[in-house]
């Protein structure tokens, strides 16, 4: 019974770290899809200007 809380505790601890570096790394794409865009807008706003 004990080994089966220790595991219970293992996986729930391992299943939270996977979870946060799944949510770390959909923010870092999402960031770098807004950086982008707006890079290519800051690019093309002095083109038309022109």
């Amino acid at each position: 019974m004990a080994a089966f809380i220790i595991g219970l505790f293992v996986g729930v601890f391992i299943g939270m770290t996977v979870m946060s570096m799944c949510v770390i790394s959909k923010q870092s794409d999402n960031k770098r899809i807004i950086d982008t865009h707006a890079d290519s807008t800051e690019d093309s706003i002095p083109m038309g200007k022109d």
